[in-house]
């Protein structure tokens, strides 16, 4: 079964609730994202969204299991 087929089996397996929980949390996550890059554009620092957000770190075909060993950090 390749990953997208999977991915939609698995939504269509989802309780109401949790389909619920989980376009509230997709929602809530776009508005912030929305947020997070007005002010970087405000302030010429547009570069700095793969920083924020570790999904545009990675390639879109990347496999995702847990969260980064360590966080990179910026200039001191």
């Amino acid at each position: 079964m390749h990953k997208v087929d999977k991915a939609r089996t698995d939504r269509r397996l989802m309780t109401p609730e949790l389909a619920a929980a989980r376009v509230s949390w997709l929602q809530t996550y776009a508005a912030v994202k929305c947020g997070v890059e007005s002010v970087l554009r405000l302030s010429g620092r547009i570069d700095l969204m793969p920083e924020v957000f570790y999904d545009l770190a990675v390639p879109s075909s990347t496999k995702v299991t847990k969260a980064p060993d360590t966080i990179a950090q910026g200039p001191a």
